[in-house]
């Protein structure tokens, strides 16, 4: 906390005036250094959105377009891995869920951390599959915003694409399906806002899927209904308030 202390004087109309014209002056002065300041700011969020992931190359998982329908229509969902500490079966499987955004080549794995030091100790592979109607994961390809297919752009669905992928996942990497056994592969899942939500709820949705689940930052009162939508913007302003 900046604290400026100062004392009471009597000054002139001309110290007034003065003084007035200083103080336009440095408003002019920060008025101009806005638009640099705003480049800064821009660049450094640009820099750390990029030091907070890894870039890689895509693959793609062949997916049900509807988990709970009759349906047997796939769509290609985008994906993302990381072999290089795998011990393979027997071994921890960490998923970072996709959220609500695409998930680029360049920007690739998510929380260098989970992979630079998790899995490298624990010997762990890492996946990331992006969510379901973002990126190139579209079930109906460009028609997949259209009102008829928008229906199936659910959390639910989201949930269930992550459980066949994981599925999926354990058995190409040859692991035992038994929970317990020595060539087992414990499944964690990870992620921070919505993909926190996700990861919480892929434990207690799909327990026999996932064994553990870290959740930052989830909105858990949200998606139960607890709150109403503003009730993000009323706490950030209370904290800023008291900031």
């Amino acid at each position: 906390t900046l604290v400026v202390r100062g004392r009471d004087v009597e000054a002139s109309d001309a110290e007034a005036s003065d003084k007035q014209g200083g103080v336009d002056q440095q408003q002019h002065q920060q008025e101009r250094a806005m638009p640099s300041l705003g480049r800064s700011v821009l660049a450094l969020a640009a820099a750390i959105a990029a030091a907070s992931a890894i870039p890689a190359d895509p693959y793609n998982f062949t997916q049900l377009i509807d988990h709970f329908g009759t349906s047997t229509a796939t769509y290609e969902q985008r994906y993302y891995q990381n072999v290089t500490w795998f011990g393979g079966p027997g071994s921890p499987i960490l998923c970072i869920m996709g959220g609500e955004g695409a998930i680029e080549p360049s920007t690739g794995i998510f929380y260098p951390f989970v992979t630079d030091v998790l899995a490298k100790r624990f010997g762990a592979a890492v996946i990331e599959p992006e969510h379901r109607y973002y990126g190139t994961s579209l079930p109906f390809g460009a028609e997949s915003f259209t009102d008829d297919n928008l229906h199936l752009a659910t959390p639910l669905q989201a949930l269930a694409d992550a459980a066949s992928f994981i599925n999926a996942k354990r058995a190409e990497f040859g692991c035992d399906p038994t929970p317990g056994s020595e060539g087992y592969c414990p499944a964690v899942t990870i992620g921070g806002s919505y993909p926190g939500w996700l990861s919480a709820m892929m434990r207690l949705r799909y327990p026999a899927v996932v064994d553990m689940a870290y959740s930052a930052s989830a909105p858990m009162y949200f998606y139960t209904q607890e709150v109403d939508e503003y009730a993000y913007y009323e706490l950030i302003t209370q904290s800023a308030e008291k900031a």
